[in-house]
């Protein structure tokens, strides 16, 4: 069947291209000048256009950071986008670095331009450490809310305590984003006082470090103390180094000098720091911008480019602001920009657990001696019981996490508390409105009679927005009754519970809330203990009932736990992530405390980026490898932030080791027109800097044209695009042929060949015909099967689907076909399936998470799945040991029925518009055959009128011919009578 529809392709083309008298039939106004590289008006293997394919720019960090001198700049040697930078001076260095000249640097850029961000990086630098006396010692420490021990073995120098200290510190910088360096008088501590100096890990970072819980002997101390360090509190406490930032690029110069010497007062020379940057110029350009003047596109310079109102960093430098600068050329040019979104895959798969929760168990109030409990073989020190508090053992759990969590370095296991707090008495009265934020989320309600119930309802529904569970006091929930008890909705989330802005409003009922933060204490948690760990791990001991963690699979719900042997293994745990942990175009995505499994198997990590793609413009996928997949929904950057936390388990953006990243992304251009055109720009000594914003500098070997120089800055775009199975129109796209009639109007004869035969789509529903016959190349398809909720697990009966008892674990691959590349590219991406985890909703948003793909579950139950360019792209779905594809009906076979009946259904428009053309030509056929006879009326009415006007008199012209005639035949006769007679004749 394919190759019967291959052969009436072919035979359409030849119609399509035949000639009578040596014109082309369906070539409209052009039927002559076609060449070697356009022979003929329908091509195939060609597409309408030229074209060329930039790539997107390198990523950015969205700081840029230079280490400062202790040189002043004066007032005007320094300028920001044009505006003069007022005067940064040089003050005292601090232990080796310049932290007040980098404090008056922020200051002076952010007072130039009110697009700056200039930032710090936190630093701490604790006092001098203590030798151990002799006997050996432990010293303990949360930082940043992470637990830290530190072993400090007997007799251990003040040095060597505090490059333990530091070692320790740096060992967890993956989950705090500090990291720690022994002070030697370069580095912000003190030479010869072996102080721990702390610092953040990534550059611009002013986020607080905060030292908590420290516990340490009087035979070895570190020098730390337990407080909260920040810019914000102490300016001069930093690094030394200035990170910038910006909504827009931004352009660094010196205009009292023709070097880069101001530029490394900032640590900012040498041509390494900036786009197109070159050394020695004395400026500095952050961002890759087009700016004004930087490109020529056929012969017409490009400017007014700006902001494109959709990215919040460097939103000039985005694929939207380059695209529409350059469409509002489109006219004059005939170049068209197209972007490509901007679109990143994960360095690693998404690290975490296999376990979908982590291990918690209530306490109990009983001690539990020393010994008694182990961890990996590791035992635990005493754990002492203590008083319950309306009944729950929170000074027993708070005790229990510190002693688990006091070798946690050697058993890789955290205990976690879960935060809990009340609020006052509540009292019934007259009727108020009570409003207030709760993590961030506005609550508000009247209330009267029932203000504790109400209150409760309240905050329990939008529970899933805040983390934050309300329930009436009991006297034994951690609340007496009266009052009302708020925890963590997650079991180990030890996040505050903040309340601000609160309102009482003006009755008297009173829900006895007010304004709070309260972190998770031995008064303020629900007697749990939560165990997380990277890997499995086991608990053993007689005591594990006083932890809630005996009695077997019917308690602890772990397979195959069996009660009373004192063991409990658990596999790897899943992860918190929260609030600051990822960040998007400037939303944070994690409102509240949300767990990450390996992979991102539970989708929850794909979920709640997704839930935020309106606010973000970004949507989530994630492949087999379990790698996260980025993609904007336009052409606007995508910046991601993320804290240690948050890095250690998405790895969108760095490698090994993870630190805290702030990055940049961007998206790519195509450039197209009908026919050939070219792009200019000044090149440099080093860069195309036009060029380079395209992802176009670096000739021939980036932009497939023979004809590129590299490093020239000129690029001429005149290779016709090849296409696979493509079709090209090379005739006239504007003109149709007519003819004149009289001196001001026309008359249509027949529509250009686009329009009359190329538009109408025939060629190319035969050629995608063939293609679908031979189960390629599809760009839409839709299952036939229904499902009820989608947003049940598609391996139960309540999804309604009809055949979900064969779906099985397993993946399935989408195959994406990129034919704007000769020959053609493709890549691979694997989706992972479970039936018992994900549903329509979620296997929807996986097929969203391939960059090219658009998926939806329409109203009527049916998944549909589009490319987001059918011109460009094309997919095939196969692998697929999971059943998803055949359960949905949307393999091979079933792509193939859909893709012919819209075949079917689009040739039959086909021969209509077919039909609707030849009734039009035969129409005009029939008009020009009219106007001919009118013409031919018009002639002989024009002579007739002229006769009246000016013929001469037919009686009297015949009188007048006759007499003449008479007169003329008797001359004549006479003269031949004349001409007989000879020279005898007259001489008789």
């Amino acid at each position: 069947m394919a190759s019967e529809i291959k052969n009436l392709f072919e035979e359409a083309m030849t119609l399509a291209n035949s000639q009578i008298n040596g014109k082309y039939i369906f070539a409209g106004f052009r039927t002559t000048g076609y060449n070697e590289i356009e022979p003929a008006p329908f091509m195939a293997d060609k597409v309408d256009g030229y074209r060329v394919i930039g790539s997107p720019p390198a990523a950015i960090n969205a700081d840029l950071t230079g280490t400062v001198s202790n040189t002043t700049i004066n007032a005007g040697d320094l300028l920001l986008n044009g505006n003069a930078v007022g005067a940064i001076s040089a003050v005292a260095v601090t232990n080796g670095l310049n932290m007040d000249k980098a404090a008056n640097a922020k200051a002076a850029l952010n007072a130039a331009d009110p697009t700056m961000d200039a930032t710090l990086t936190t630093l701490y630098a604790g006092g001098a450490a203590t030798a151990d006396a002799g006997g050996g010692s432990t010293i303990s420490f949360d930082l940043n809310n992470v637990t830290l021990t530190v072993t400090i073995p007997a007799g251990t120098s003040a040095t060597d305590v505090s490059a333990l200290v530091a070692g320790a510190v740096n060992s967890v910088t993956d989950q705090t984003g500090v990291v720690a360096v022994v002070g030697d008088g370069n580095n912000g501590g003190a030479a010869g006082a072996d102080s721990v100096v702390l610092s953040n890990s990534r550059a611009g970072d002013e986020g607080a470090i905060t030292i908590a819980n420290l516990q340490e002997p009087d035979s070895a101390r570190s020098g730390l103390i337990a407080d909260t360090y920040s810019i914000a509190i102490d300016p001069n406490s930093n690094t030394g180094k200035i990170s910038l930032a910006s909504s827009a690029s931004f352009v660094l110069s010196s205009p009292t000098v023709v070097d880069d010497s101001i530029l490394t007062e900032l640590g900012l020379a040498g041509g390494t720091g900036g786009f197109g940057d070159e050394a020695g110029d004395g400026t500095l350009v952050y961002g890759p911008r087009l700016a004004d003047s930087d490109l020529l596109l056929n012969g017409l310079e490009l400017t007014g480019i700006s902001d494109d109102g959709l990215s919040d960093i460097y939103a000039d430098t985005s694929a939207a602001a380059k695209a529409d600068a350059i469409n509002t050329l489109t006219a004059a040019t005939g170049i068209t920009a197209v972007v490509e979104p901007a679109s990143l895959t994960a360095v690693q798969a998404v690290e975490a657990g296999i376990e979908k929760t982590g291990l918690t168990g209530v306490v109990t109030n009983g001690a539990i001696p020393a010994g008694d409990l182990s961890i990996n073989g590791i035992s635990i020190g005493a754990i002492a019981g203590g008083p319950a508090n309306n009944g729950l053992n929170m000074l027993k759990a708070a005790n229990s996490r510190a002693a688990i969590n006091a070798v946690t370095v050697r058993t890789e296991i955290t205990a976690r508390l879960t935060t809990l707090t009340t609020g006052g008495v509540a009292a019934a009265g007259t009727t108020t409105t009570v409003s207030f934020n709760l993590n961030n989320v506005g609550i508000s309600f009247r209330t009267n009679a029932n203000p504790l119930s109400d209150a409760a309802a309240a905050i329990n529904s939008v529970s899933d927005q805040t983390g934050v569970t309300a329930a009436l006091g009991t006297g034994n929930n951690g609340a007496p009754v009266g009052q009302l008890v708020l925890t963590n909705t997650l079991s180990g989330d030890e996040s505050a519970i903040v309340i601000t802005n609160f309102n009482g409003g003006p009755g008297t009922a009173d829900t006895g809330l007010s304004n709070m933060n309260q972190q998770p204490d031995t008064t303020h948690n629900t007697g749990t203990i939560t165990f997380t760990a990277p890997r499995s791990f086991t608990l053993a001991g007689p005591d594990l009932h006083k932890i809630g963690l005996d009695g077997g699979e019917d308690v602890t719900g772990i397979p195959g736990d069996i009660a009373n042997d004192g063991n409990l293994t658990y596999g790897s745990t899943a992860a918190y992530i929260g609030t600051g942990d990822l960040i998007i175009n400037g939303v944070d995505i994690f409102s509240k405390a949300t767990l990450a499994v390996a992979k991102d198997s539970t989708n929850s990590l794909i979920g709640a980026i997704n839930a935020k793609t309106a606010e973000t413009g970004v949507k989530a996928g994630c492949n087999a490898d379990g790698q996260l997949i980025l993609t904007a929904t336009d052409g606007r950057n995508i910046h991601i932030r993320t804290s240690a936390n948050g890095e250690r388990i998405t790895h969108l953006s760095a490698g090994s080791p993870v630190s805290p990243q702030n990055k940049v992304y961007f998206g790519a251009l195509k450039l197209v027109s009908d026919r050939v055109f070219s792009i200019a720009t000044t090149p440099t000594a080093n860069f195309e800097p036009g060029l380079e914003s395209l992802g176009l500098a670096g000739g021939a070997a980036v932009t497939d044209e023979d004809s590129d120089i590299a490093g020239d800055g000129a690029l001429n775009v005149n290779t016709i695009h090849i296409q696979t199975d493509g079709i090209r129109y090379t005739g006239d796209r504007v003109n149709d042929l007519s003819i004149k009639v009289g001196s001001r109007t026309s008359l249509a004869i027949g529509t250009n060949g686009k329009n009359a035969f190329m538009d109408t789509g025939v060629l190319q529903s035969l050629k995608t015909l063939e293609q679908i016959l031979m189960g390629s190349q599809f760009t839409q398809t839709a299952g036939n099967v229904m499902i009820a909720d989608t947003q049940v697990a598609l391996g139960s009966k309540a999804s309604g689907l009809e055949r979900y008892a064969e779906l099985i674990a397993g993946s399935f691959t989408v195959t994406i076909t990129d034919n704007d590349f000769y020959p053609p590219q493709t890549k691979d991406i694997t989706i992972q399936f479970d039936p018992e985890v994900d549903t329509a909703e979620s296997i929807t948003q996986k097929f969203n998470g391939v960059p090219e793909l658009s998926a939806e579950w329409q109203k009527n139950g049916v998944l549909s799945i589009t490319t987001t360019d059918p011109k460009r792209y094309s997919f095939v779905l196969g692998n697929d040991s999971s059943e998803l594809l055949n359960v949905l009906n949307i393999n091979n076979e079933g792509n193939q029925n859909y893709g012919l009946e819209k075949t079917i259904a689009s040739l039959d428009e086909i021969m209509g518009a077919l039909t609707t053309h030849i009734s039009d030509f035969g129409a005009k056929s029939n008009r020009i055959q009219v106007q001919s006879s009118i013409y031919t009326s018009l002639e002989l009415t024009n002579s007739e009128y002229l006769s009246e006007k000016e013929d001469t008199d037919i009686i009297k012209a015949l009188m007048d011919l006759k007499t003449k005639e008479v007169a003329y035949q008797a001359a004549l006769a006479a003269s031949a009578k004349t001409m007989q007679l000879s020279l005898v004749d007259f001489l008789r």
